[in-house]
């Protein structure tokens, strides 16, 4: 239930890509084009300001295998649609995002393992 937020707002991005490409709607392929943009510039910039990503390892939480594979597959599905699209500039930068927050999430779970075995 605490990652519900997250999921609507994928829900929301996804399901306006689907029905811009079904239906042939611009509209709706530009407010998911806008919302990937946003979504990506926050968290590329983010992962490049040391303070934010600190901030975000004291805050981090264990997360389970099955949500971790959840936003490794709905990136990967957005890098891959951003480069079918063309968008390779976004695809680039969902990219490097996607990487930079495996790595970080990576790290942060190796941490927790580490402190539960200590104790």
């Amino acid at each position: 239930m605490k990652f519900l937020i997250s999921l609507l707002l994928d829900a929301i991005v996804l399901l306006s890509l689907f029905f811009g490409v079904y239906l042939g709607e611009e509209r709706l392929i530009n407010i998911a084009y806008f919302a990937i943009w946003f979504f990506g510039a926050v968290n590329l910039i983010g992962f490049l300001i040391p303070s934010a990503v600190e901030k975000a390892a004291a805050v981090y939480v264990h997360r389970t295998l099955l949500r971790r594979a959840y936003d490794l597959l709905t990136d990967i599905a957005v890098v891959v649609f951003t480069a079918w699209s063309g968008w390779f500039v976004l695809a680039i930068v969902y990219g490097l995002v996607t990487v930079l927050k495996a790595e970080f999430s990576e790290k942060q779970e190796k941490k927790i393992t580490e402190q539960a075995v200590q104790e």
